[in-house]
């Protein structure tokens, strides 16, 4: 029985890195008068659609500060309250993968009634994390010419080396690591992605080479590509997509013969998804769910290889 019991632990143990990458952000701040004095007691409502109740209240303590964590990627808002001061109002404060925003509410007096609000995205300054990482949001993913596959996603960032999966800080290909939800994905013999992941059911993904990983990541030696998947709201939301190309719309970036006959290259790709969201209850479960089916063609030495994959990520879990 103590065996057993050792044996457990030991799993847990090896575990936890797998499980420490942080999918989610915080916000933080200090609320202040014109002149710099802090501002006891003043309520601080934050609002978002990744929100699954809605909206989170907070109330400053003697030195006006106050903090929201565990906060899912995507944009927020907030509105600060107090007794003989204007209301202020805040949108676009945007959270990535981790992120730790600070900001600093400044009130002025005047009546209840009067408000001032800033409006426009707020940049992400993070004074609590040394990490050095590239975020990628849906609206990135949508504009990059980058395949339909999430793990492409380290080819473009920053530092990485061109490769079906990207190479960085002299690492090869086998040298990353794979995280969805939290979870490695990698395999764990080749140590490349294990499992294929459809990049409409992507939220937002983040590359984080070695050289700038904190504590908390391990198990890679390149970069960890660190996935956060989509989530339901309190609206009902979907869409279908499709995307295809053939060999007319690439060529061949050399005309030497010899080297096209040891070449690779992508001929055609037919790639369909859709997906489908909203709530189970309103400010209480979400669902999201998502398939996706794609044929790629590829020519090698004048031969035509067909790859087809069909893809469902798990839905996310109810909040």
């Amino acid at each position: 029985m103590k065996q057993i019991i050792l044996v457990f632990v030991a799993i847990l143990l090896l575990a936890v890195p797998a499980l420490a990458q942080e999918q989610l952000g915080r916000i933080e701040g200090r609320v202040v008068t014109e002149d710099g004095k802090a501002v006891f007691g003043a309520t601080v409502e934050l609002t978002g659609r990744s929100l699954v109740a809605g909206k989170l209240s907070s109330t400053t303590d003697e030195k006006g500060r106050f903090r929201f964590q565990l906060l899912p990627v995507g944009s927020y808002n907030i509105k600060v309250t107090a007794d003989q001061y204007q209301t202020y109002e805040q949108t676009g404060i945007v959270i990535n993968i981790g992120a730790t925003v600070s900001i600093t509410p400044v009130l002025s007096v005047g009546a209840f009634e009067q408000v001032i609000s800033i409006t426009g995205e707020a940049p992400i300054i993070d004074v609590k994390s040394t990490a050095v990482s590239e975020s990628f949001t849906q609206d990135i993913i949508s504009k990059l010419p980058m395949p339909r596959f999430p793990y492409t996603a380290m080819t473009v960032a920053a530092g990485n080396v061109d490769g079906e999966y990207g190479s960085t800080m002299g690492g090869t290909e086998r040298s990353n690591a794979y995280m969805l939800d939290g979870i490695d994905v990698s395999d764990p013999g080749t140590h490349t992605p294990w499992t294929f992941i459809n990049i409409e059911s992507i939220e937002e993904m983040e590359v984080m080479p070695i050289a700038g990983a904190t504590a908390d990541v391990g198990n890679f030696t390149g970069a960890s590509l660190n996935m956060v998947t989509k989530s339901g709201g309190n609206d009902f939301t979907g869409g279908i997509a499709y995307y295809y190309f053939n060999d007319s719309f690439i060529t061949w970036n050399t005309d030497d013969e010899d080297l096209r006959d040891d070449m690779t290259r992508e001929a055609g790709n037919n790639d369909f998804t859709g997906f489908f969201g909203g709530p189970i209850k309103k400010d209480s479960v979400w669902f999201f769910g998502n398939v996706g089916w794609r044929k790629t063609m590829s020519l090698l030495r004048e031969q035509e290889l067909t790859y087809e994959y069909r893809s469902s990520p798990p839905p996310s879990p109810a909040t």
